[in-house]
Parts: structure tokens; C-alpha cells; sequence
């Protein structure tokens, strides 16, 4: 994909290491330390892989005929992985019960995201009625959510994807 120009996101790069975990190592042996590399590359480039990649991985390394050198191989990819910063998302919700003022959750951004571009959008109008039916909509997420859904929806059936993107901007960028 880097050669066309197009950068993988967290979703592209999880596809492909939980293909190659999963691949048949008398084919290739070498598909489980491809697994790997992508799963280091993804980390370095600031994507945190979601534990379905992460067991995937520890998975394909244990596939190995080497009973012995797995383990020692197991051990060294989380020791590795750790070290870049890898954290498992229930240590991650661990962390976050322990300080919560410090860390926001994904649906907590995407809320404030979508909160930004409502106001945002609405700041303008300058009829009264539509006034107090967007403070209405604005002061429930719930109903807000729905909106913005149904507007990601509209923007993708008239060709707008970069706009629909935009919408979703933060919980794509962590997806």
C-alpha cells in the first residue's frame, strides 16, 4: 500500500498481521515474523493494535514446530511490544479507572468531536425556532449521535466521503 502512496491505517495493518499470524507456516515459515514486524511498524507509527491482533500474533507464534524456541519467541515479542508501548486494553481500562480525569476514552473524543462540528455548524443560524431546537438536539448526545449518523449516511450516498470522514475523524484515526 506505502507504494501507491497510501498509508494503512490501524484496521489495514490488523487485517494483514491476523492474516499472516494465521497462515500456513509450512508454506512460509516466515509469515508469523512478517506477523510481527507489522505489529512493531504499527506501534512505531503511534496505532495501538487492539488485542484480537495481539492474540493473533501470540497465536501464530505458538503454531511453531519448536515448542521451546515459541516460548522464547513469545516472550521476547511481548517483552518487545511492551517496551514500544504496547498496553492490552484491559490494562489500558485499568489505568483509566485509576485516573480517570487523565485519560478520555474513544466514544468520549468522538462525542466531543461530534459536540465541535454541531456547534460549529449551528453557530450561524440565526432563526430563533431552528436556535432552540439545535440546543435541544445539542444538549442530548444520545439524540445528537443519531443525527450525526444519519448525516454520515446522507454525505456517503451523495459522494461527500471526505466530508463523511471528517465526521468520524477520531474514531477512525483509533480504529
Amino acid at each position: 500500500m506505502s507504494v501507491s502512496g497510501v498509508e494503512p491505517n490501524a484496521y489495514t495493518y490488523g487485517i494483514v498481521i491476523k492474516a499472516l499470524a494465521a497462515a500456513d507456516l509450512k508454506k512460509n515459515p516466515d509469515f508469523v515474523g512478517y506477523a510481527k514486524k507489522y505489529f512493531v511498524e504499527m506501534l512505531e507509527k503511534g496505532m495501538q493494535p487492539n488485542e484480537e491482533t495481539y492474540e493473533a500474533v501470540l497465536d501464530g507464534i505458538g503454531r511453531g514446530e519448536n515448542k521451546a524456541k515459541a516460548e522464547e519467541e513469545h516472550r521476547e515479542f511481548v517483552e518487545n511490544v511492551k517496551a514500544k508501548g504496547f498496553v492490552l486494553v484491559l490494562q489500558k481500562e485499568a489505568v483509566e479507572m485509576a485516573e480517570p480525569s487523565i485519560l478520555k476514552s474513544e466514544m468520549d473524543m468522538l462525542k466531543e468531536h461530534v459536540m465541535k462540528l454541531f456547534e460549529d455548524a449551528t453557530k450561524d443560524c440565526e432563526e430563533e425556532n431552528v436556535q432552540e431546537r439545535f440546543r435541544q438536539i445539542g444538549d442530548d448526545y444520545e439524540s445528537l449521535s443519531k443525527y450525526a449518523f444519519n448525516l454520515f449516511n446522507a454525505l456517503v450516498r451523495r459522494g461527500l466521503n471526505k466530508e463523511a470522514r471528517e465526521l468520524f475523524k477520531p474514531l477512525l484515526e483509533t480504529a
